[in-house]
Order: structure tokens, then sequence, then C-alpha cells
């Protein structure tokens, strides 16, 4: 039976789904997230790994990241030709977004000279790179990078660059061109029916649909656990219609968000005293269709990780593995 996100967060006795072998259930899910990484980082042109073994995994799992994957090659396939077979450029297809054709003009003539930079990190996968000072590009507000993926037409990677701060400009590109590039694959993946959210209305559809998109984005970015619903994105005017026509799934929704984002950072707590790293955690997230999937999930894996060796810290050696807690989407 599937829990609802209201009920899920009125569950106080998670431990009862608890019965695991710990060990099996962690090499699944570092297996998964090794992959998954793997796809990524290849995606986003940072080297060909070579991926993990994948008949490690239990049947289901590997049938379902194997169509994955596909849909994932076929598709970006399908953008690298539309760019390469059309006579079109890359820019050409990123101009004719909504969000950018009242700037078209100005924005070939910053192509042309140089001060915007576009390239093609793997076949498909466009990125561009703004200067972060140039706000006549776009706004991303308080946001360093974006993913922009419409239903017809080539995805991109909007990316903000500090060129004059070359460290943070190192650390930035480090997290957020994986972390955009999953945005990316994953919207491919809603859109192929191969991700499929199902929660107890719209609303709460829209927000497990967001939280667990970024989850994951940050989870194999090595960014800050946790993440957040549409609401926190809506206009007020949109915000205050909503909370007008269903109150309770508003509440409902602010308090699940709260309640996964701490109990991933008591997770984050005990996680980076062991040798288990974020990108173990992408299963439990990957496999979750709603709130009350996810919670359930984590606490196993809390419940898994509790009971891992601890590794050796020396006296004033900082624990690493906190990640880039500044970078949103």
């Amino acid at each position: 039976m599937v829990t609802s996100a209201t009920e899920s967060h009125l569950d106080n006795n998670p431990h009862d789904t608890l019965n695991v072998k710990e060990n099996e259930y962690l090499a699944q899910s570092q297996t998964y997230g090794a992959i998954y990484e793997s796809i990524v980082r290849n995606r986003a042109g940072l080297g060909q790994d070579d991926l993990p073994n994948i008949n490690i995994l239990d049947e289901e799992t590997k049938d379902h990241l194997t169509q994955n994957i596909h849909a994932l090659k076929t598709t970006f396939a399908r953008f690298h030709d539309r760019v390469s077979t059309t006579g079109m450029t890359a820019v050409d297809f990123l101009l004719q977004m909504p969000s950018f054709q009242d700037k078209a003009e100005d924005l070939r003539k910053k192509f042309d000279a140089g001060e915007m930079q576009l390239k093609e990190l793997s076949p498909g996968v466009f990125a561009v790179y703004v200067d972060a000072n140039d706000a006549t590009f776009f706004n991303m507000r308080t946001a360093q990078a974006k993913a922009a993926s419409p239903v017809d037409g080539v995805s991109f990677i909007l990316i903000k660059e500090y060129k004059d701060k070359p460290d943070v400009n190192k650390r930035l590109l480090e997290e957020n061109v994986p972390h955009e590039v999953h945005h990316l694959l994953w919207k491919v993946l809603l859109r192929a029916g191969l991700v499929m959210p199902k929660e107890e209305n719209e609303e709460m559809t829209k927000a497990f649909t967001m939280y667990q998109d970024e989850l994951i984005a940050r989870l194999c970015s090595n960014g800050k656990s946790g993440g957040y619903s549409h609401l926190s994105l809506l206009s007020e005017e949109e915000r205050n219609r909503i909370t007008t026509e269903a109150p309770d799934t508003v509440q409902a929704i602010y308090d699940i968000v709260v309640e996964l984002n701490e109990l991933l950072d008591s997770i984050e707590e005990v996680r980076k005293r062991t040798r288990v790293a974020k990108k173990d955690l992408i299963l439990a997230a990957v496999e979750s269709t709603n709130f009350g999937e996810l919670r359930r999930n984590f606490m196993r894996m809390k419940a898994t990780i509790d009971v891992q060796p601890q590794k050796e810290v020396k006296d004033n050696e900082p624990i690493v593995g906190n990640g880039w807690s500044t970078v949103n989407t």
C-alpha cells in the first residue's frame, strides 16, 4: 500500500519497515549511485567513466535503469542531430526559446563578440557560460545556474562564470555543471514516462516531482542534501491563490519538505563520519514515487548508515562531505 504525503509525515513508527539486510541494501545503493553519477559525468563532459557492472543490481532495478539509459541516449542523439542537420546553430535554438526572444538581437551580438560562450559538453548537451556580472542574458536572481529544456528544440544548461574569482569559479562549475545536467536527464525521463510520481493530488504531485528532482541533483553533484517544492518558485499571487483554494494541501507540503530536510540533515551528520558517499543515497530517492515512500526509503538508509563502521578522523581534521551549499536552480 502506498502511503500519501499527508499520512507519511504523521507516521511515528518508521522502524517497522526496516527489515532489510543493511550491507546488501547498501551495496545495491552504492552500485546504482556509482552508475548514475557516471552517466551524469559523462553527459556533462567531465570524462568518459566506465559504468560499474549493472548486473550487480536486482532485475527490476537493472531493467528500469537499462530503459533509462536507452531513453537518454536516443533523446540526446536527437538533440545533437537537430543542430548538426537542420542548418541551425545551437545559438539559434537557444534564442528561439520564449524567455530569450525579446533579447535575441542583443544576445546574438554578445555571442558573436565572444562575450558569451556556448559549448556542446557531450552529444546533445549544450552549456552556455555567462559572466556573473552580466544581467542582460536572463535574471537568475540568486541562482548560480539553471536548466532550460523545451518540449521541442534543444536543451541547455546556463552557467554563471566568476572569471575574476578562479577558485570560486572552479568550485561552482564542479557542482553546477553535473547538477544542471541531471535536471536535463530527469526531464527526459519524466517526459518518457520512466519517472512516474504518484501523489494524492495535483499540487502534491508537483511538489514531490520538484523535490525529488532537486534532491537527486544535489546528491549526484556533492551538493547539500535536501530539496524544495514548486511552491517556493511561484509568484506571491499564485502561491496565495493555491493556499486559499487548498490550505491543507499547502500546509502538508510545507510540513513534509521541512521534515524531509531535517531527516536528510540527520543522515548527513552520520554519513560524513562513514565511508558512505552522497551518491550512495541516490537509489533511495529514485525508487520513490511519493513523499511517503521517500521518507521510508531514507529512514531505511539512515538505519543502514547507522551500523556502518566510522572512519578514523585525526584531531582537528575537518570531516568533509558537506558539499557546496549555496547553489540553487
